[in-house]
């Protein structure tokens, strides 16, 4: 049957009121579900008894909707499927659209995001033809795909588009949606004033439309900005009346996503005991639900938590479950994949474009002969040959065109496919690196836990044995706690999803609190650290506290365990006119001239030996020297084989403008923030 029989049988059987009905009961499905679910399921008996075959494909649709809004994924992808092998059989294109665009949506809802982009690409080949106004939610669930990927330059590139197509029309509805996932993905950029502006308009529309739940999503939103701008007090306060009204709604799904948040808000504000109330609430709704992304926001916030705390083994077993579910929701296979995918639905329109090219060649071929035959016929023989001549010019001309476009494309298709092919494998790399290193750097700690457990099952009522003991598997697993810490860290800089939170920094009391905490390791290699810090205390900096103090750990950490046994190392820290000076200074053996080429780079040892036997990743100079640059300063190291090192980095003081500035920055590709 072809597409337009298939378009005439499909409206004879009543087609345009099955869509108008679909269009009716996905806009229900958004403010009752359980009454949509329901009309759906009479819809479907109904139409299964009287053999209606579009009214089944419309109510299966409509009851994916309805369950994929009940956080049903299961059923939600059970009866997507169902709609678009009917409608594959059935032949009406408007409604072979409708219900590849729900099936899209469903391997959405299951965190499918390649899947889905594949359904919604070829949705959009068939929407430029048969059904424009469709465009639109393709768009809009294109952009969703490729934030979730992070892709953000091409969600953005895609949520324009939605939010140009919406603005033509004149429901409100998908104006809405629009400016929400625009939100969302500047947001993810890190561009808090556009994430703010969208936000905001979707708010203003949802109060107008009086969904509950579509309003509380997009109050949530405006609280996290909150808390990025350091406006604490009024972010808990809106989080506190969503929450209410969502525990009341009883929608697990935004319930969880709102806990989180306050979850965080509270962690901020040193409610720390709330916070992790907070937290593992939604960890129980995350577990029921099941879904890989939403477990992993809920896990790396229980991890963030319980590392304020203090808590290093529950920090680290929720880190774990954090990156299980980080790598099942967004694995660089699924990236590959959806790129893949990408190309290859790419080049099936544009081959589709080239084989339409054609036939309108053959349609001039066809019409410049007729031509020729009727100037015959009339003996016209000055016309036939002008037309003979025109013909060919015709068909020449559309071939050269035809030939070069082709060309074209399949050049640009294969420059996209290399792309991103280059970027999954870069991807793949750095996270077989980052495996490698866990699995070679955790066995040594690991041996050490069993050993210290099994003296302890050897030796039970030995109380000096057990003090030994505890402080040997303290010491362990703060070890493995800062492998784990510095391997996420060096992910999240690599996928520029590391964010700083800029306050006033007292960089000697911070100094001052590291040493103290290192001054028990150096005494054990029976080293003097001492810290030296200006008679007139320096100025506060402009920089993340927590970040800052990981810089001076990784330095300082450094200098004990590369300085002889019975030598110095020495803290120093010094205003220098609008910057404070830190320097860390050991005696060791120096650097070579190739080990300063390798300082600063991931997943580098450099020749030098640890005097005691520590462990080294190779990454604590990498991390290092990128937190410094991205609080506006340069790490630098000053070093003469056999006579020691200096490694030092220089801060912008707090000034009153800051005070009024951004208290939180998104990483962005470069590591020079504006």
């Amino acid at each position: 049957m072809t597409g337009l029989a298939a378009e005439k049988t499909g409206r004879g059987d009543g087609q345009e009121a099955v869509l108008t009905w679909i269009a009716e009961g996905i806009a229900r499905a958004s403010a009752d579900s359980i009454g949509a679910a329901a009309q759906a399921e009479a819809r479907l008996a109904e139409a299964r008894q009287q053999q209606d075959r579009a009214g089944e494909i419309g109510a299966l649709i409509v009851l994916a909707q309805a369950r994929g809004r009940q956080n049903d994924s299961q059923a939600a992808h059970t009866h997507s499927a169902a709609a678009l092998a009917l409608a594959e059989k059935f032949g009406s294109l408007p409604l072979l659209i409708e219900a590849r665009v729900m099936r899209a949506m469903s391997y959405y809802g299951a965190d499918q995001s390649a899947a889905a982009i594949a359904l919604f690409l070829q949705s959009m080949e068939l929407a430029e033809r048969v059904r424009p106004e469709k465009r639109q939610p393709i768009l809009l669930g294109l952009a969703r795909c490729y934030r979730d990927l992070r892709d953000y330059d091409r969600a953005l590139e895609f949520g324009v588009r939605a939010l140009h197509e919406a603005e033509r029309g004149t429901d409100e509805t998908r104006i809405d949606a629009s400016a929400y996932v625009l939100g969302e993905i500047y947001f993810a950029r890190g561009e808090l004033a556009p994430a703010r502006e969208h936000f905001a308009r979707s708010l203003a529309l949802r109060r107008r439309h009086g969904i509950p739940s579509e309003r509380g999503d997009s109050e949530v939103a405006l609280a996290r900005i909150d808390l990025r701008e350091g406006r604490l007090t009024e972010a808990l306060a809106v989080l506190d009346r969503v929450e209410l009204e969502r525990r009341a709604l009883r929608g697990r799904w935004k319930h969880t996503h709102t806990l989180i948040a306050r979850a965080e808000v509270l962690a901020a504000m040193g409610r720390l005991d709330e916070a992790l109330a907070d937290a593992q609430r939604a960890r129980g709704f995350a577990d029921a639900i099941g879904t890989p992304g939403l477990l992993a926001d809920v896990y790396g916030r229980l991890a963030a938590v319980h590392e304020a705390r203090g808590e290093a083994a529950e920090a680290l077993a929720a880190m774990r479950r954090y990156f299980t579910a980080e790598m099942d929701s967004r694995g660089n296979a699924a990236i590959q994949q959806a790129a893949e995918s990408r190309a290859r639905v790419e080049a099936e329109r544009k081959d589709a474009q080239l084989a339409h090219l054609a036939d309108e060649n053959e349609l001039h071929r066809v019409t410049a002969r007729a031509a020729a035959a009727e100037l015959a016929r009339t003996r016209l023989e000055r016309g036939v040959y002008l037309g003979a001549a025109a013909a060919v010019v015709v068909v020449l001309v559309t071939l050269l065109v035809g030939q070069r476009t082709r060309r074209r494309l399949e050049r640009q298709v294969h420059a996209e496919t290399q792309t991103a092919k280059e970027a999954a494998e870069r991807a793949d790399r750095l996270k077989s690196r980052l495996l490698v290193i866990a699995s070679h750097d955790l066995k040594a700690p690991l041996r050490t836990i069993l050993r210290h457990g099994e003296r302890l099952a050897e030796e039970p009522d030995d109380a000096t044995a057990a003090a030994q003991a505890g402080v040997a598997l303290q010491r362990t697993g703060l070890r493995m706690f800062e492998l784990v810490r510095d391997l996420i860290d060096v992910g999240a800089l690599e996928e520029n999803r590391l964010v700083l939170r800029f306050a006033p920094v007292d960089l000697a009391a911070l100094a001052a609190d590291v040493v103290g905490e290192y001054r028990a390791r150096a005494a054990e290699k029976n080293q003097t650290l001492t810290l030296e810090v200006a008679a007139v205390p320096p100025p506060s900096v402009r920089g993340d506290g927590a970040r800052l103090r990981q810089v001076i750990e990784n330095l300082v950490d450094n200098a004990v365990k590369y300085t002889p046994l019975g030598r110095a190392a020495r803290v120093s820290v010094a205003g220098e006119g609008s910057r404070v000076r830190l320097a860390v200074t050991d005696e060791g053996p120096g650097l070579s001239a190739d080990d300063l080429v390798r300082a600063f780079q991931p997943f580098e040892r450099l020749s030098a030996q640890p005097t005691d036997g520590e462990a080294s990743t190779g990454l604590g100079l990498h991390l290092a020297h990128r937190l410094v640059r991205l609080h506006h300063g340069e790490l630098t190291v000053e070093t003469l084989p056999g006579s020691g090192s200096t490694f030092a980095f220089s801060l912008p003081v707090f000034t009153a403008a800051d005070a009024t500035a951004s208290a939180a920055i998104a990483l962005p590709a470069s590591d020079h923030p504006v």
